[in-house]
């Protein structure tokens, strides 16, 4: 039976606008043969170019975040993991994202993981209004730590921000690592200078990976800066 066409085999699709560089991982979901297309899907011509990476890594690999406190957080400090805040108090309040700073980093720090966590000290070691966190879990680490864990492998944690406010911590990273090692299957110009709406290519280069990375870099003149794109991985068989 013939394979069935790039076309009919979407793995994954994303979208973007304007000037800039964008970058995505997307999981292969158990298909090792995929190839890319770069479509200019409104506005006046630009200029496109791609690039493609592939992984052949374990699928269970995932992104992590390394926290370590120096010190007692200070009242109202925060952690921020993915855009949700934890918010440090000496005397803890009901509101989600709290959590009660230990009587030693220690303690700050298992607070801290029971409250990503949702583990054990609802009400009295964070708030009992807390939610979960929708991408990342955590576990205390080595020393004064805390490690932040992407719920999903692959390479999609590494857009999850990690940040703070911290006199007295820091984050490894600005966001989660990848901990794959990419190859870097494909980068070329899409063709012409000027890439107009409703044109559309795709990488003649195909690759088997488990994971894979596209990058779309649009550089446009100002009065093109409303310039939409779509980037498509699909599965060739």
């Amino acid at each position: 039976m013939m394979p069935p066409a790039p076309e009919t085999n979407k793995i994954a699709e994303v979208t973007g606008q304007g000037d800039g560089t964008y970058e995505y991982g997307i999981d292969m979901a158990g298909h090792r043969i995929l190839s890319l297309q770069i479509e200019n899907t409104a506005g006046s011509a630009g200029t496109n170019t791609y690039t493609l990476w592939a992984a052949n890594q374990d699928d269970g690999a995932v992104c992590a975040g390394v926290l370590t406190l120096t010190g007692l957080p200070l009242d109202t400090e925060t952690v921020i993991i993915g855009g949700k805040v934890y918010t440090f108090q000496t005397v803890l309040t009901n509101v989600d994202g709290n959590v009660l700073i230990g009587a030693d980093v220690d303690e700050s720090i298992a607070n801290l993981v029971a409250a990503i966590t949702r583990g054990a000290g609802a009400g009295t070691k964070y708030a009992a209004t807390m939610t979960g966190h929708p991408t990342v879990t955590t576990a205390k680490g080595a020393g004064d730590t805390m490690n932040a864990i992407a719920r999903a492998p692959g390479p999609r944690g590494d857009s999850i921000a990690t940040t703070e406010t911290l006199t007295n911590g820091s984050w490894g990273a600005t966001t989660l690592v990848d901990p794959c090692t990419y190859a870097d299957v494909t980068n070329e110009w899409l063709g012409a200078a000027s890439f107009t709406a409703s044109a559309h290519k795709t990488t003649a280069k195909q690759v088997v990976a488990k994971w894979v990375k596209a990058r779309v870099v649009r550089s446009v003149d100002g009065a093109n800066l409303d310039g939409a794109w779509t980037i498509r991985v699909r599965r060739v068989w």
